[in-house]
């Protein structure tokens, strides 16, 4: 995150890993769990990017939202909340 937050591809590979998990969401009463192999194909981003991003808590530590999180080696849970502020 060293001086990176401003950077704008990087902003923009965050914002489609999040467009992702938000997406994962839809039509949805509870959380949502998405294999971490099609969160990274969905997105676009490397596997190293979206590992890096869910083990950093990026969303919730650059943009002050709830993020996803693992779930086992393979998942990511994606909470019903997610993107909103913490309460």
């Amino acid at each position: 995150m060293l001086g990176r937050s401003d950077d704008p591809p990087f902003r923009e590979k965050l914002s489609r890993l999040c467009n992702v998990l938000k997406d994962s969401l839809k039509g949805r009463t509870d959380f949502a769990l998405i294999p971490f192999q099609e969160l990274v194909t969905q997105s676009g981003v490397s596997e190293e990017f979206a590992c890096n991003a869910l083990d950093a808590d990026l969303i919730g530590n650059m943009l002050g939202r709830i993020g996803a999180t693992w779930e086992g080696k393979h998942f990511v849970k994606v909470p019903r909340d997610f993107g909103l502020a913490p309460t």
